[in-house]
């Protein structure tokens, strides 16, 4: 315990000293600032932003098929997700009910990656495909049937526009519709 409070001791009286002679040697030094770096894009890499568009589409996913396979849930859910003229678009299609059908299943995606992805520090915009998976969806009739055409590929590439609106601050689907390109799906 001596030895501790002779070493304080000893490291007081030469910062006193040091104080004394003009010196700041025992003044805590003031931190380095570090520069905050300033934001340039939206999106701090293309990894994350092909996140943000499979979760946008994972919500997309889940509420089209709510919609198609129960004809009370309306197409509510959709509206926050898409932009306004794809929404009306989406919804201005009764094709399935017209019919008298609906879906049955839960629809899946896999294999997204990015195409192309264009943004700054307050818009954005992006193209995504993907591997969309109806394995598990079958179109019925009124009474039940399966109506599901045989000719139906249940695995088919995607393409998706999402762009970026800065009034929600978030990412919307501005499109959707066939990767034109060869078939990365595998089947």
């Amino acid at each position: 315990m001596r030895i501790s409070r002779l070493r304080r001791a000893v490291a007081t009286l030469a910062c006193a000293t040091a104080v004394v002679a003009g010196g700041t040697a025992c003044t805590p030094a003031e931190p380095e600032k570090t520069p905050t770096p300033t934001r340039t894009a939206i999106f701090a890499s293309e990894d994350e932003a092909l996140q943000a568009a499979v979760d946008v589409y994972q919500q997309y996913n889940a509420a089209f098929f709510e919609m198609t396979s129960d004809p009370d849930a309306g197409s509510e859910k959709l509206k926050p997700l898409l932009t306004t003229s794809f929404y009306e678009e989406l919804t201005a299609g009764t094709y399935l009910e017209d019919k008298g059908q609906r879906t049955v299943g839960t629809a899946s995606f896999g294999s997204a990656s990015m195409v192309t992805l264009d943004q700054n520090v307050s818009s954005a915009s992006m193209t995504v495909r993907l591997c969309q998976d109806l394995t598990n969806v079958q179109i019925v009739d009124a009474e039940g049937n399966d109506v599901t055409p045989p000719e139906r590929l249940d695995i088919f590439p995607v393409e998706v526009a999402l762009v970026w609106n800065g009034e929600s601050n978030k990412l919307l689907i501005e499109d959707e519709g066939s990767w034109r390109g060869e078939n990365f799906c595998g089947k």
